[in-house]
């Protein structure tokens, strides 16, 4: 009973583009949006506003969240919200088999396979990444996540030229 169906309200226009459901902070995380949704808080954020978020229902059950979340969604009409989808999808704590899905979907994935990145991208990219740290509990998960895992066959020239490179920034650290 931890659910709740929310909606996301332009204040420019005084109208709601778009319905949810969610737990905890999910209503003001506007980070894991659709493209139609970005869109919209961008165009908010060169205005200097923000999206309104309101709680339609709270204290649901996930079942009962999604058929309220439907509902809303065909109350207002998918052709005036950013929802992708007449709503009632998605889940909240995900079951083995639904994991198993999403990977399998996932295989073969050949999104940038034979692309290469610009170097400006390359370099977008690199400034993003520019003192992020990754935490020392982080750290840790990652490594007991591939320890004893062996990797592929790999050139002697490319496993030289990282461990010259680790080694390299590992001596930096060190000095200054």
């Amino acid at each position: 009973m931890d659910f709740y169906v929310y909606e996301h309200w332009r204040p420019d226009t005084n109208t709601c583009f778009y319905v949810g459901k969610g737990s905890k902070d999910r209503a003001w995380n506007m980070k894991k949006r659709n493209l139609y949704h970005k869109a919209i808080q961008s165009k908010l954020t060169a205005m200097g506003l923000s999206v309104d978020v309101r709680i339609v229902v709270s204290n649901l059950t996930e079942e009962t969240a999604f058929m309220v979340e439907k509902d809303k969604i065909a109350f207002y009409g998918r052709e005036t919200l950013s929802n992708m989808t007449d709503g009632g999808e998605g889940v909240s704590n995900p079951s083995n088999e639904y994991i198993e899905k999403l990977v399998a979907r996932a295989v073969g994935n050949k999104n940038m396979l034979g692309k290469k990145h610009s170097d400006e991208t390359k370099r977008r990219i690199s400034e993003k990444k520019m003192g992020h740290f990754v935490s020392l509990e982080s750290r840790d998960k990652m490594g007991a996540a591939n320890r004893g895992k062996k990797r592929g066959p790999m050139p002697k020239e490319i496993r030289k030229k990282i461990s010259d490179t680790k080694k390299r920034k590992f001596f930096e650290k060190r000095v200054g």
